[in-house]
């Protein structure tokens, strides 16, 4: 085997080992991060713990890799603490209420932040604005055909249904 030879199959090796190695690195680390058995609060994966394990115990009585004997006693023992898990899971929580309210909270003021801004420059705008105080774009405008208060980028009235050919004000 000649020198070259030998220095192309050593270069092809280096090149090809990746590919061959890393789907089982990735495999392992994904499985790490994704695996549902670790999402969720504490008393909720040790509720899917005891049931992953209950169910690793049934495949394995299932395929002869347990005895009678060793299978009810351990089915006995890991039912009880799929029982303690959902005892613990569905124990009251003081704090949840405070919790529960805080988020609405944040989700309101998110909300009313969104629904008040100016559509042409997005600038925070007061409730009674019919202008932008930024642009100077009209916030409301009328319906031609019921006289109904639009939006000045509608295409179309929410009411009846008219289309709307609202000009756009020029910008200074």
């Amino acid at each position: 085997m000649s020198i070259g030879s030998f220095l192309l199959s050593l270069a092809l090796a280096t090149l090809v080992m990746p590919f061959v190695i890393g789907p089982f690195i990735k495999d392992n680390r994904r499985k790490r991060q994704t695996s549902p058995e670790y999402d969720g609060p504490a008393p909720a994966r040790a509720q899917q713990d005891a049931l992953v394990a209950l169910r690793d115990l049934d495949f394995d009585f299932r395929t002869g890799k347990i005895v009678d004997e060793d299978y009810a006693l351990l089915r006995q023992h890991l039912v009880a603490e799929a029982a303690q898990a959902l005892q613990a899971a569905d124990a009251p929580r003081p704090d949840l209420d405070a919790e529960i309210e805080a988020a609405v909270r944040v989700v309101r003021a998110t909300h009313v932040a969104k629904a008040r801004s100016c559509p042409h420059c997005r600038a925070p705008l007061a409730a009674s604005s019919k202008f932008c105080p930024q642009c100077g774009a009209a916030l409301e405008a009328e319906c031609p055909g019921c006289h109904e208060a639009v939006r000045p980028d509608d295409k179309f009235c929410a009411r009846c249904g008219a289309p709307l050919k609202l000009e756009a004000a020029p910008v200074l």
